[in-house]
Protein backbone atom coordinates (compact mmCIF):
# COMPACT_ATOMS: atom_id res chain seq x y z
CA UNK A 1 0.00 0.00 0.00
CA UNK A 2 1.64 3.11 -1.14
CA UNK A 3 1.89 5.94 1.66
CA UNK A 4 -0.67 8.02 0.88
CA UNK A 5 -3.12 5.13 0.65
CA UNK A 6 -1.58 3.91 4.30
CA UNK A 7 -2.26 7.71 5.72
CA UNK A 8 -6.13 7.72 4.68
CA UNK A 9 -6.59 4.36 5.88
CA UNK A 10 -5.39 5.21 9.38
CA UNK A 11 -7.47 8.88 9.33
CA UNK A 12 -10.42 6.97 8.12
CA UNK A 13 -9.95 4.71 11.34
CA UNK A 14 -9.85 7.49 13.47
CA UNK A 15 -13.06 9.14 11.77
CA UNK A 16 -14.51 5.98 11.72
CA UNK A 17 -13.92 5.36 15.37
CA UNK A 18 -14.83 8.89 16.17
CA UNK A 19 -18.52 8.79 14.28
CA UNK A 20 -19.06 5.56 16.31
CA UNK A 21 -18.16 7.29 20.00
CA UNK A 22 -15.11 5.02 20.71
CA UNK A 23 -12.04 5.28 21.02
CA UNK A 24 -9.76 3.52 18.83
CA UNK A 25 -6.13 4.36 19.97
CA UNK A 26 -2.95 2.95 20.62
CA UNK A 27 -3.65 0.70 18.21
CA UNK A 28 -6.42 1.66 15.28
CA UNK A 29 -5.86 -1.93 13.29
CA UNK A 30 -7.11 -4.41 16.12
CA UNK A 31 -10.24 -1.69 16.61
CA UNK A 32 -11.02 -2.29 13.63
CA UNK A 33 -11.09 -5.96 13.44
CA UNK A 34 -12.53 -6.39 16.58
CA UNK A 35 -15.40 -4.10 15.30
CA UNK A 36 -15.86 -5.07 12.08
CA UNK A 37 -14.53 -8.45 12.17
CA UNK A 38 -12.44 -7.41 8.67
CA UNK A 39 -9.08 -6.40 7.93
CA UNK A 40 -7.99 -2.94 7.97
CA UNK A 41 -7.43 -2.54 4.27
CA UNK A 42 -7.67 0.24 2.61
CA UNK A 43 -10.29 -0.83 0.81
CA UNK A 44 -12.12 -2.08 3.78
CA UNK A 45 -11.57 1.20 5.60
CA UNK A 46 -12.61 3.43 2.93
CA UNK A 47 -15.87 1.38 2.29
CA UNK A 48 -17.15 1.85 5.78
CA UNK A 49 -16.56 5.70 6.65
CA UNK A 50 -17.51 6.78 2.99
CA UNK A 51 -20.33 4.74 1.25
CA UNK A 52 -20.33 6.69 -2.15
CA UNK A 53 -17.93 7.58 -4.77
CA UNK A 54 -18.76 11.09 -4.05
CA UNK A 55 -18.12 11.11 -0.75
CA UNK A 56 -14.39 9.15 -1.19
CA UNK A 57 -13.66 11.83 -3.76
CA UNK A 58 -14.26 14.26 -1.46
CA UNK A 59 -12.05 12.42 1.60
CA UNK A 60 -9.53 12.14 -0.38
CA UNK A 61 -8.92 15.58 -2.41
CA UNK A 62 -6.96 16.74 0.87
CA UNK A 63 -4.56 14.53 0.47
CA UNK A 64 -3.56 15.21 -2.96
CA UNK A 65 -3.88 19.16 -2.53
CA UNK A 66 -1.25 21.22 -0.39
CA UNK A 67 -1.59 23.51 2.04
CA UNK A 68 0.16 26.72 1.23
CA UNK A 69 2.82 25.13 4.16
CA UNK A 70 2.99 21.86 3.03
CA UNK A 71 3.95 24.10 -0.89
CA UNK A 72 6.46 25.44 0.76
CA UNK A 73 7.81 22.92 2.54
CA UNK A 74 7.91 21.19 -0.76
CA UNK A 75 5.99 18.36 0.11
CA UNK A 76 2.60 17.06 -2.51
CA UNK A 77 4.73 18.08 -5.06
CA UNK A 78 6.85 16.04 -8.34
CA UNK A 79 9.64 14.33 -6.56
CA UNK A 80 12.58 12.95 -8.69
CA UNK A 81 10.82 9.72 -9.56
CA UNK A 82 7.94 11.93 -11.17
CA UNK A 83 10.58 13.92 -12.85
CA UNK A 84 12.41 11.26 -13.79
CA UNK A 85 9.76 9.81 -15.80
CA UNK A 86 9.28 12.95 -17.02
CA UNK A 87 12.90 12.65 -19.09
CA UNK A 88 12.42 9.57 -20.37
CA UNK A 89 9.52 10.52 -21.93
CA UNK A 90 11.48 14.35 -23.09
CA UNK A 91 13.40 11.60 -24.98
CA UNK A 92 11.44 9.57 -26.66
CA UNK A 93 11.68 6.52 -24.02
CA UNK A 94 8.28 6.54 -22.90
CA UNK A 95 5.15 7.37 -24.77
CA UNK A 96 2.34 5.53 -22.38
CA UNK A 97 2.22 6.03 -18.47
CA UNK A 98 -0.75 3.70 -17.25
CA UNK A 99 -0.98 5.07 -13.71
CA UNK A 100 -3.24 3.77 -10.77
CA UNK A 101 -2.59 7.11 -8.93
CA UNK A 102 -5.24 9.95 -8.63
CA UNK A 103 -3.07 12.09 -8.17
CA UNK A 104 -2.00 14.93 -10.95
CA UNK A 105 2.27 14.58 -9.93
CA UNK A 106 3.04 13.21 -13.11
CA UNK A 107 0.69 15.97 -15.11
CA UNK A 108 2.87 18.85 -12.93
CA UNK A 109 6.11 17.14 -13.48
CA UNK A 110 5.43 16.53 -17.76
CA UNK A 111 4.56 19.82 -17.91
CA UNK A 112 7.21 21.36 -16.18
CA UNK A 113 9.40 19.35 -18.46
CA UNK A 114 7.49 21.49 -21.55
CA UNK A 115 5.27 18.36 -22.62
CA UNK A 116 1.81 18.70 -22.18
CA UNK A 117 -0.19 15.09 -22.29
CA UNK A 118 -3.46 13.92 -23.18
CA UNK A 119 -4.83 12.91 -19.87
CA UNK A 120 -7.23 9.24 -19.92
CA UNK A 121 -9.04 9.13 -17.01
CA UNK A 122 -12.44 8.11 -17.63
CA UNK A 123 -14.43 5.46 -20.06
CA UNK A 124 -15.33 8.57 -22.73
CA UNK A 125 -12.33 10.16 -22.55
CA UNK A 126 -10.94 6.34 -23.78
CA UNK A 127 -13.43 6.49 -26.36
CA UNK A 128 -12.56 10.32 -27.40
CA UNK A 129 -9.38 10.46 -27.43
CA UNK A 130 -6.63 10.74 -30.48
CA UNK A 131 -4.98 7.57 -31.34
CA UNK A 132 -1.73 7.22 -29.31
CA UNK A 133 0.80 7.15 -32.29
CA UNK A 134 -0.60 10.87 -33.01
CA UNK A 135 0.78 12.16 -29.20
CA UNK A 136 3.85 13.08 -27.12
CA UNK A 137 2.79 11.04 -24.27
CA UNK A 138 -0.76 9.92 -23.16
CA UNK A 139 -1.52 9.09 -19.44
CA UNK A 140 -4.07 6.61 -18.72
CA UNK A 141 -5.09 6.52 -15.27
CA UNK A 142 -6.80 3.21 -15.45
CA UNK A 143 -8.73 4.18 -11.46
CA UNK A 144 -9.72 7.83 -12.18
CA UNK A 145 -8.76 11.18 -11.14
CA UNK A 146 -9.43 12.60 -7.77
CA UNK A 147 -11.62 15.42 -9.38
CA UNK A 148 -13.71 13.08 -10.69
CA UNK A 149 -16.00 11.45 -8.48
CA UNK A 150 -16.62 8.23 -10.31
CA UNK A 151 -12.73 7.01 -9.20
CA UNK A 152 -11.99 3.97 -8.47
CA UNK A 153 -11.03 3.38 -5.08
CA UNK A 154 -12.82 -0.14 -3.58
CA UNK A 155 -12.46 -3.56 -4.12
CA UNK A 156 -15.62 -3.81 -6.08
CA UNK A 157 -14.85 -1.14 -8.07
CA UNK A 158 -11.39 -2.64 -8.70
CA UNK A 159 -12.79 -5.39 -10.29
CA UNK A 160 -14.04 -4.25 -13.49
CA UNK A 161 -13.41 -1.79 -16.33
CA UNK A 162 -15.43 -0.33 -18.86
CA UNK A 163 -15.66 -1.62 -22.40
CA UNK A 164 -13.84 1.56 -23.78
CA UNK A 165 -10.82 1.34 -20.95
CA UNK A 166 -10.52 -2.61 -21.68
CA UNK A 167 -9.64 -1.55 -25.17
CA UNK A 168 -7.10 1.11 -24.91
CA UNK A 169 -5.46 -1.31 -22.60
CA UNK A 170 -5.47 -4.33 -25.01
CA UNK A 171 -4.44 -1.63 -27.42
CA UNK A 172 -1.63 -0.42 -25.10
CA UNK A 173 -0.63 -4.14 -24.34
CA UNK A 174 -0.44 -5.33 -27.61
CA UNK A 175 1.50 -2.47 -29.40
CA UNK A 176 3.99 -1.36 -26.50
CA UNK A 177 6.96 -2.62 -24.58
CA UNK A 178 5.82 -2.55 -20.81
CA UNK A 179 7.93 -1.36 -17.90
CA UNK A 180 6.13 -1.74 -14.58
CA UNK A 181 7.58 -0.26 -11.61
CA UNK A 182 6.26 0.08 -8.05
CA UNK A 183 2.84 -1.78 -9.36
CA UNK A 184 2.43 -4.70 -7.22
CA UNK A 185 -0.14 -6.60 -8.86
CA UNK A 186 -1.90 -7.59 -6.01
CA UNK A 187 -4.73 -5.19 -5.66
CA UNK A 188 -6.47 -3.56 -9.33
CA UNK A 189 -7.90 -6.77 -10.39
CA UNK A 190 -9.43 -4.86 -13.66
CA UNK A 191 -6.09 -4.10 -14.90
CA UNK A 192 -4.50 -7.50 -13.71
CA UNK A 193 -6.96 -9.17 -16.07
CA UNK A 194 -6.27 -6.95 -18.56
CA UNK A 195 -2.21 -8.15 -18.54
CA UNK A 196 -3.55 -11.96 -18.53
CA UNK A 197 -6.02 -11.50 -21.01
CA UNK A 198 -3.21 -10.38 -23.30
CA UNK A 199 -1.97 -13.23 -25.76
CA UNK A 200 1.35 -12.55 -26.04
CA UNK A 201 3.50 -9.31 -25.77
CA UNK A 202 5.12 -8.11 -28.58
CA UNK A 203 8.31 -6.71 -26.97
CA UNK A 204 10.18 -6.88 -23.84
CA UNK A 205 8.29 -6.33 -20.10
CA UNK A 206 10.35 -5.29 -17.92
CA UNK A 207 8.98 -5.55 -14.17
CA UNK A 208 10.76 -4.27 -11.53
CA UNK A 209 10.17 -4.43 -7.58
CA UNK A 210 11.92 -5.00 -3.91
CA UNK A 211 10.03 -6.87 -1.70
CA UNK A 212 9.01 -10.32 -3.73
CA UNK A 213 6.92 -10.87 -6.80
CA UNK A 214 3.30 -11.14 -6.69
CA UNK A 215 1.84 -14.23 -8.53
CA UNK A 216 1.22 -12.03 -11.83
CA UNK A 217 4.78 -11.40 -12.21
CA UNK A 218 5.15 -15.47 -12.25
CA UNK A 219 3.03 -16.16 -14.38
CA UNK A 220 3.77 -18.19 -18.11
CA UNK A 221 1.16 -15.60 -19.78
CA UNK A 222 3.93 -12.63 -18.96
CA UNK A 223 6.58 -14.49 -20.77
CA UNK A 224 4.64 -16.95 -23.02
CA UNK A 225 7.34 -18.29 -25.62
CA UNK A 226 10.75 -16.52 -24.50
CA UNK A 227 12.26 -14.89 -21.34
CA UNK A 228 10.23 -11.59 -22.42
CA UNK A 229 9.83 -10.93 -18.43
CA UNK A 230 13.21 -9.33 -17.42
CA UNK A 231 13.03 -8.63 -13.73
CA UNK A 232 14.52 -6.74 -11.51
CA UNK A 233 14.86 -7.32 -7.89
CA UNK A 234 17.00 -6.46 -5.03
CA UNK A 235 16.22 -6.26 -0.87
CA UNK A 236 18.29 -3.04 -0.85
CA UNK A 237 17.19 0.59 -1.65
CA UNK A 238 16.45 1.73 -5.53
CA UNK A 239 18.98 3.06 -7.04
CA UNK A 240 16.86 6.33 -6.79
CA UNK A 241 16.80 5.99 -2.93
CA UNK A 242 20.57 7.57 -2.84
CA UNK A 243 21.28 11.15 -2.98
CA UNK A 244 24.10 10.63 -6.26
CA UNK A 245 21.48 8.47 -8.24
CA UNK A 246 18.80 10.88 -9.34
CA UNK A 247 17.30 11.59 -12.73
CA UNK A 248 20.45 10.43 -13.53
CA UNK A 249 20.56 6.86 -12.51
CA UNK A 250 17.15 6.09 -12.82
CA UNK A 251 17.70 7.63 -16.81
CA UNK A 252 20.78 5.40 -17.14
CA UNK A 253 19.08 1.87 -15.54
CA UNK A 254 16.46 2.37 -17.97
CA UNK A 255 18.49 3.40 -21.07
CA UNK A 256 21.29 0.23 -19.99
CA UNK A 257 17.54 -1.87 -19.99
CA UNK A 258 15.36 -0.58 -23.15
CA UNK A 259 16.55 -0.82 -26.84
CA UNK A 260 17.03 2.68 -27.88
CA UNK A 261 14.91 2.28 -30.83
CA UNK A 262 12.22 4.46 -31.87
CA UNK A 263 10.84 1.48 -33.55
CA UNK A 264 9.65 0.11 -29.86
CA UNK A 265 8.15 2.98 -27.56
CA UNK A 266 7.76 1.77 -24.47
CA UNK A 267 4.28 1.91 -21.90
CA UNK A 268 5.35 2.59 -18.09
CA UNK A 269 3.05 0.72 -15.04
CA UNK A 270 3.69 3.16 -12.45
CA UNK A 271 2.60 3.20 -9.01
CA UNK A 272 3.84 5.50 -5.90
CA UNK A 273 6.27 3.35 -4.22
CA UNK A 274 5.10 1.53 -0.76
CA UNK A 275 8.25 2.89 0.61
CA UNK A 276 7.68 6.63 0.17
CA UNK A 277 5.26 7.78 -2.12
CA UNK A 278 8.34 9.66 -3.58
CA UNK A 279 10.46 6.55 -5.30
CA UNK A 280 9.23 4.34 -7.79
CA UNK A 281 10.67 0.82 -7.21
CA UNK A 282 13.13 0.64 -10.50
Amino acid sequence: MAESAARCAVCALKKLAHLKGEMCEPDPDTWFRKTFELEPEYSEVLDEIAKSPSERAQLLRGYFEPTEEERSDGKKQPTRAHRAIAELVSKGYIRVILTTNFDRLLEQALIDAGIQPTVISTPDAAFGALPLAHTQCTIVKVNGDYLDARLKNTRDELARYEEPTDRLLDQILDEYGVVICGWSGDWDTALRAAMERCKGFRFTTFWTARAGWCSLASRPVMHPSENRLRRSFSDTPSPLGRESGGTAGITSIIGESIPATPQVPYGVIYKASPSAITLPTW
